[in-house]
């Protein structure tokens, strides 16, 4: 068989053309012949081969087609894999800083503001209450009737008034007073006895909401100081988050470039027209010879006899042209004058 083979293709020929070449689409032209003795087998096994050439390209295309695919699919794993592993980093960083990210900035800031009101409203509310406590505190230690007590808050709201607004902390303590002591009865001991109970227990209920407004202020110093320190780390967060969101970006437009790739290679496959790989066609099919192609011998003989004979032709030609001169003969005949003598030969030993 290997034999046989071999005999078979040293009478195939396969010959590009150089002359016809498109570069657009970089067509070029193969011939393919046979030689056989017979000419219709000889045509029929040169187009044959070339039906093969044929099968072979599309072969070719398909299995370009499918390992580019396969090639595409692989990379549009990958690119997946990096994307979905890209995008978990983002949101654990987001998690990781939340309170502290470019996008919580506006009401991060409209939350300050809400506690920074608030703490206001608590200092304020604590400078009433200790002045409240302190009035009542005196009140426990100065003996007298309700009457006279209830006439010296009066003067001192009234004096309160002379120098501040209504809505003053010292004048509504002070009308908070009045109304307290307006409520106390007068007159008897028992009453008394009951006024001074009373009052002491005014000034342990003052005394505790002072002390929870206290706690209200220390735990919204304390958010405030928390709520500053996530405003001012935002511009850090958000340029790492900014340089994770930008690798996640690259990586989807990637990840969406494979996978239209991935697409179109399986649409070229399953029509079995990739679009990389030559197209082959046949363009004439061949048919028998009218009269046979003579032998390689007989080529190559014809050849050397040719080139005998142009070489005596032109050695006669130069001859004519310009002859040689051997003999008195000659010289006499193309001189045209006698000749008067001549020297023989002389051998000499070397």
């Amino acid at each position: 068989m290997a034999e046989a083979v071999a005999a078979l293709s040293g009478r195939i020929t396969i010959e590009l053309d150089p002359g016809i070449r498109s570069s657009a689409e970089r067509a070029r032209i193969v011939f393919v012949s046979f030689s056989d003795q017979q000419a219709t087998r000889a045509a029929d096994v040169a187009n044959d081969l070339a039906h093969r050439l044929t099968l072979a390209g599309i072969r070719l295309r398909s299995e370009q087609a499918r390992v580019t695919t396969e090639f595409l699919r692989r990379e549009l794993a990958s690119a997946e894999v990096a994307l979905h592993d890209q995008s978990k980093k983002v949101s654990e960083f987001e998690q990781q800083h939340r309170g502290e990210l470019p996008s919580e900035l506006e009401s991060n800031l409209r939350r300050l503001e809400r506690l920074q009101q608030q703490r206001n409203s608590l200092a304020l509310q604590i400078a009433e209450g200790e002045t409240r406590v302190a009035m009542l505190s005196t009140q426990e230690r100065v003996s007298g009737s309700p009457d006279t007590r209830l006439s010296e808050v009066r003067a001192a709201l009234a004096r309160e008034l002379s120098v501040n607004k209504e809505t003053h902390p010292n004048v509504l303590s002070l009308r908070r007073q009045i109304e307290l002591l307006q409520k106390e009865p007068s007159s008897s001991t028992g009453g008394a006895g009951f006024a001074t109970a009373g009052r002491h227990g005014v000034t342990e209920a003052a005394r505790r909401e002072l002390n929870q407004l206290r706690e209200q202020l220390a735990d919204t110093d304390r958010e405030l100081i928390e709520l500053d320190r996530h405003v001012a780390r935002i511009p850090a967060v958000g340029q790492e988050l900014g340089a994770l969101a930008q690798r996640e970006t690259v990586l989807r437009e990637n990840y969406l470039d494979f996978m239209h790739k991935v697409q179109d290679a399986e649409l070229a496959q399953s029509l079995e027209l990739a679009q990389q790989g030559d197209r082959v066609s046949i363009l004439d099919p061949a048919s028998p010879p009218k009269e046979p192609k003579p032998p390689r011998w007989q080529i190559v003989l014809g050849g050397v006899a040719a080139s005998i004979g142009l070489a005596l032709a032109l050695g006669l030609l130069l001859e004519l042209r310009d002859p040689l001169i051997m003999t008195e003969a000659a010289l006499k005949a193309l001189a045209g004058v006698p000749v008067l003598g001549s020297l023989p030969h002389i051998a000499t030993d070397s």
